[in-house]
């Protein structure tokens, strides 16, 4: 079995309808799986679940939001030689680390966010 990064791009969507930027956040996973397609799908399950308003007590900046998910940027295959197996079991599905940016509306028009960000953070990832 071999251990997966998966970068999940979540953002968050404003109940109140004003749609003048969108937080974005790309939340990292590690799944230990048979094959990358199985880590894969662990990771766009895992987006999907984390939709949703929180019982409606989730604010942002005071603004009444829910999490959206956008897809999986990247997967990639981590080493994990050296360690033992009993340090990392409890590691599996967990959120490793994340990083958060904003986009302003004026750059994307909801109804393709999906693709737009996934193409922003390619050039991204790209320059960096």
């Amino acid at each position: 079995m071999a251990w997966y990064a998966a970068h999940v791009i979540m953002y968050m969507r404003f109940k109140d309808g004003n749609r003048d930027r969108y937080p974005v956040y790309e939340n990292i996973y590690l799944f230990q799986t048979e094959s990358a397609e199985e880590a894969l799908k662990l990771a766009e399950q895992g987006g999907r679940q984390s939709e949703g308003d929180s019982s409606g007590s989730l604010k942002w900046e005071a603004r009444p939001a829910f999490p959206a998910y956008a897809g999986v940027r990247k997967l990639i295959k981590a080493q994990s030689q050296g360690v033992a197996v009993s340090e990392t079991s409890q590691l599996h599905g967990r959120e490793i680390t994340y990083s958060s940016f904003q986009l302003d509306a004026g750059l994307v028009d909801e109804t393709c966010f999906r693709r737009t960000c996934a193409r922003l953070l390619r050039r991204m990832s790209l320059s960096a």
